[in-house]
């Protein structure tokens, strides 16, 4: 492997040099071994080899000035993609910091004003002000999650999906909403993520009980296990996604990100491309909606060099 990046690592110049090289011994070298091999073979002449010497001297310079402009435009690329990522992390330090404190400072006042104000409407207003910061709040702390995932993270790891579903069913179980959640899971489905997948796992969850006002509300998750894949789907009895919302996804553009919810949609969609799975949202026009996931099996090679206990590894390998 370090040889290969050598190589990749090297100049155009480099490059092409030993293109040359190469192709002026090839072609005499290989022209001799034949005349030798076969008798009806001719040895190589003084204009055939020309021919041949003047065409690798062709090749070597169309692949320095290919080599060069591919090297150019790497290197611009990587000087926009540092200086993206270094106001991407600005960006997320001022508004997870400076902003973010400010934000609670006027979400404390509002909630003062709430308690001593005697007008219903400005109560309302003071209301509308402390919603307004707890939903920027909520923001805040979706963009740290999605700032938390290394994409480094997800290469040889594999996690069982049937134990963060259940962890995080028990997690939404435990809020302060009533929710009524059916699961259809097998004893362990192992995919090819790391315990970062347990963001969009818990966003869709979570948006299932939050927007959703019908009583009871009811989710059910099926998991199912089929040619190397793993598909997991939630179904909620909710209002459903806005359409706005959903072409944007399915397009994959930006659009205005002015709630919480819309974060964490693309919260979800990011952290299952990065694991190269796939997500689907689908509203039925009756309500509800079914986030369909999709991901690689996990290998039981790398299963099995991945640090799991003698009982996984049976289960494993019985799997």
């Amino acid at each position: 492997m370090s040889r290969v990046k050598s190589l990749i690592s090297m100049s155009p110049l480099k490059i092409s040099l030993g293109y040359l090289v190469f192709g002026i011994l090839w072609v005499p070298g290989t022209d001799l071994l034949l005349a030798a091999l076969v008798t009806t073979q001719a040895p190589p002449t003084a204009i055939g080899l020309a021919k041949s010497w003047i065409f690798i001297t062709l090749s070597a310079v169309l692949i320095y000035l290919l080599s060069t402009i591919h090297r150019q435009q790497m290197s611009t690329a990587q000087t926009k993609l540092r200086a993206a990522n270094e106001q991407l992390q600005v960006l997320h330090r001022v508004f997870r910091h400076n902003i973010r404190n400010d934000i609670n400072v006027i979400q404390g006042y509002a909630e003062i004003l709430t308690e001593r104000l005697d007008c219903e409407t400005d109560r309302d207003h003071a209301r509308a002000v402390q919603q307004t910061a707890e939903g920027i709040t909520a923001i805040s702390e979706k963009l740290k999650m999605l700032e938390s995932v290394d994409p480094t993270l997800s290469d040889e790891h594999v996690v069982d999906l049937v134990e963060i579903v259940k962890s995080e069913v028990e997690h939404a179980e435990s809020g302060n909403v009533a929710v009524d959640i059916t699961t259809d899971l097998p004893s362990r489905a192992w995919i090819d993520c790391d315990e970062s997948i347990r963001y969009a796992v818990r966003e869709v969850l979570e948006n299932a009980v939050r927007h959703n006002e019908r009583s009871p509300r009811q989710i059910h998750i099926s998991l199912d296990r089929m040619d190397g894949a793993v598909s997991l789907d939630v179904e909620d009895n909710g209002p459903g996604i806005p359409d706005a919302e959903l072409r944007s996804l399915d397009a994959g553009e930006e659009t205005a990100l002015v709630h919480a919810s819309s974060v964490g949609l693309w919260l979800v969609r990011w952290v299952s491309q990065l694991h190269d799975g796939r997500v689907q949202f689908d509203t039925e026009d009756s309500g509800g909606t079914t986030v369909s996931f999709e991901f690689q099996a996990g290998s039981r090679t790398t299963l099995l060099d991945a640090g799991t206990s003698v009982n996984d590894r049976i289960e494993a390998v019985a799997d």
